[in-house]
């Protein structure tokens, strides 16, 4: 009786260090499997953040071409009409005081 008491604790025992073996097997490859994802994963948002930006800087680009347009239209125009409004004259008298005022001819 004691022999088999002893035999079931000792089976017991071994089925416990197996179930613990089987457990950090299972864990090691649990763990390596998340690794193996998190870097998927991580890869995959390098690449998205990566599109996004030069999305973005496209856009931007047309954005500001499209304001550097407007802005050099509606400026030509008031040039076109400062150009038509001045008379010669007054314009030469103003730069000519300017530069004297500046270079205290």
């Amino acid at each position: 009786m004691i022999e088999e008491t002893l035999k079931a604790v000792l089976e017991a025992e071994e089925q416990a260090e197996e179930i613990v073996r089987q457990a950090l097997e299972d864990a090691k490859e649990t763990v390596a499997h998340a690794d193996g994802e998190a870097e998927k994963i991580r890869k995959r948002a390098i690449e998205k953040v990566s599109e996004d930006r030069k999305s973005v800087v496209a856009q931007a680009n047309i954005d500001a071409d499209l304001q550097f347009n407007e802005v050099i239209k509606s400026e030509s125009k008031k040039c076109a009409k400062l150009k038509k409004d001045t008379k010669q004259d007054d314009a030469v008298a103003f730069i000519k005081d300017k530069i004297f005022e500046k270079y205290q001819i």
